[in-house]
């Protein structure tokens, strides 16, 4: 953001000016204030929307797509994010903010979901490990299980004490 202002800054002097619909009054700031993480996140969103589209059909161009192309890739997210400067922050970007907290509630939930199956498979296997020395701790599981059991103790301790 700081980059950006002071070219926003600098271009000013070449007739290149920051647009009334991202904040207004020419300013470098009303570019690149809190309004400038939104529309990049906007930005972000339909260019991975197109990149997925791409990928659907899985084939050898997709793969080269996906894989690839970065310097490409980049000038879109860059034309993408410099034309939503052009666009209204009342109807459409505060549209997104309220699309996108949903959807981020809901990934949230998925993402700790996924992290607690995760957590439940590996505490099985290591408990399984365990168990089939006869519950003696001279294999590698009993060593994982006590080091994680105290590495997390520690951590909460940590956490409750600062």
């Amino acid at each position: 953001m700081v980059t950006g202002t002071w070219f926003v800054d600098w271009a000013q002097h070449i007739g290149i000016e920051c647009p009334d619909a991202s904040g207004g009054n020419y300013s470098a700031d009303a570019c690149f204030n809190s309004s400038a993480f939104v529309r990049i996140s906007w930005s972000l969103m339909w260019f991975q929307f197109l990149i997925f589209l791409i990928c659907l059909p899985k084939n050898d161009c997709a793969a080269v797509i996906h894989d690839g192309w970065w310097t490409l890739k980049f000038f879109i997210v860059a034309a993408l994010f410099i034309g939503s400067l052009y666009i209204d922050n009342d109807p459409v970007m505060i549209g997104y903010m309220q699309f996108s907290r949903v959807v981020s509630v809901i990934f949230l939930a998925y993402q700790a979901i996924l992290m607690l199956i995760v957590a439940y498979v590996i505490n099985e296997a290591l408990v399984k490990g365990v168990n089939a020395s006869g519950g003696e701790f001279n294999n590698c599981s009993g060593y994982i299980l006590i080091t994680v059991f105290f590495i997390l103790t520690g951590g909460n301790i940590t956490w409750i004490v600062f």
